[in-house]
């Protein structure tokens, strides 16, 4: 008798790599966008080299080729759109590294990446919403990527929001909306859960909301405990020193970094929301 299958999405998620056959499937279908001018082409020549990336987007969609040619597809023109194939770290400006409200740092129990983001270091800035967006999704694909070097057929990494003295300010729901859909819809296999740590009263409304957008095999995957529980899910010594770890060194920007008021002085920023945003990263800090 055939062994049984609990839970189909650990097992799709557990193969390691589908058949010669079945990429060459998907890779022969990719072939046709190489040209376009319309698509993250600096990933795209990687999928056509990188087995286990590939079969790591192949699993989103069961290893079905034709299924995966159009989330691979759509995963592209999504990349183009929003500028990632253009975007390196110098890109963004050196407060939003030395704010210290989003990082990947460390190591969970299971050795998967970890990226962290505070909650509490997030304003809905309109004029920097866009280039915030692109900040979190740079460092979800870099998260993506540390985990693949562990474990390169798998994947692993894991998203911990700490909403310690989070305000309803901060819980912002396009963001979090925008986060989800780019998980959902542009990432390959690999990210393997979600920690939520101190969600207060004030934000549970925003959880509620979050998940009607969650299957129940997704919403199992979302982990919700306290700053003295996160040791259940990340060593204490890889914490950083605001959950009780040793960790202190997660607010380094990159070198030649932009900065905020580089963006003033080109009249991309105002002088109203330069002053806002400095307030807030000095009261953050």
């Amino acid at each position: 008798m055939a062994p049984q299958i609990e839970n189909i999405e650990t097992f799709i998620e557990n193969v390691s790599i589908y058949s010669t056959e079945a990429m060459k499937t998907v890779r022969d279908g990719l072939r046709s966008f190489t040209d376009s001018n319309e698509i993250d082409k600096g990933l795209l020549t990687r999928l056509m080299s990188d087995d286990n990336l590939l079969c790591r987007y192949m699993k989103r969609r069961r290893g079905d080729p034709s299924e995966s040619i159009k989330f691979i597809v759509n995963t592209l023109q999504w990349r183009h759109d929003l500028g990632l194939d253009n975007l390196d770290e110098q890109t963004f400006p050196k407060e939003l590294y030395e704010s210290g409200g989003l990082f990947i740092s460390g190591q969970d129990i299971q050795g998967n990446s970890v990226l962290h983001i505070r909650v509490s270091h997030f304003y809905k800035i309109p004029e920097l919403v866009d280039l915030v967006k692109k900040f979190v999704v740079h460092h979800m694909y870099k998260a993506d990527e540390l985990g693949s070097l562990r474990f390169p057929s798998t994947g692993g990494w894991i998203l911990v929001f700490d909403c310690s003295n989070a305000s309803l300010a901060q819980g912002d729901p396009e963001m979090l909306s925008f986060i989800n859909y780019s998980l959902k819809n542009y990432f390959p296999s690999g990210q393997k859960y979600i920690v939520i740590i101190n969600l207060n009263w004030v934000l549970r409304a925003i959880k509620s909301l979050a998940f009607t957008w969650y299957p129940a095999a997704v919403k199992n995957r979302i982990k919700f405990c306290s700053s003295k529980e996160i040791t259940d899910y990340i060593p204490k010594s890889e914490l950083p020193d605001y959950l009780g770890g040793p960790v202190k060194q997660y607010r380094q920007s990159p070198k030649n970094c932009i900065t905020l008021d580089s963006l003033r002085s080109k009249g991309q920023l105002s002088g109203q929301s330069y002053d806002k945003i400095m307030r807030i990263l000095a009261a953050a800090n």
